[in-house]
């Protein structure tokens, strides 16, 4: 008997500065099933994909290169996304506290812990 990998679905907005770190993410969750319908690298660019795009998952990076991911957080979560924050923080800088219930994965992800909390989030959202 031939195991298959389960194919999972839905549709993701990555928003992260580091293009090594972001490829990464994309591949891994094409491989899975995933459509990645944007990439930002900077914070008016998640701000303007999380207002406009369709998609069930909002994955982003809290520091990007010009500022925090708050603004395209809220922006995602108005337009009914589930978010995951990414970090190099153990404790987030200047997290807002209606931000602080988001899931939040701190760097470096394996493909494990990103697989599970992308199909955790959507699942509950």
């Amino acid at each position: 008997m031939t195991s298959e990998t389960t194919r999972l679905s839905g549709r993701v907005l990555i928003a992260e500065d580091n293009k090594g770190i972001a490829f990464f993410y994309g591949a891994v969750l094409e491989d899975l099933g995933y459509e990645v319908v944007g990439l930002a690298a900077t914070v008016a660019e998640a701000e303007t994909l999380a207002a406009s795009v369709e998609a069930d998952l909002a994955l982003l990076d809290i520091q990007l290169g010009d500022g925090h991911s708050y603004g395209a957080a809220r922006a995602a979560v108005e337009r009914g996304m589930a978010v995951v924050f990414t970090t190099g923080y153990d404790d987030p800088p200047d997290m807002p506290s209606d931000l602080r219930g988001l899931r939040c994965l701190t760097k470096p992800l394996s493909t494990d812990d990103l697989k599970a909390a992308v199909q955790r989030s959507i699942s509950a959202s």
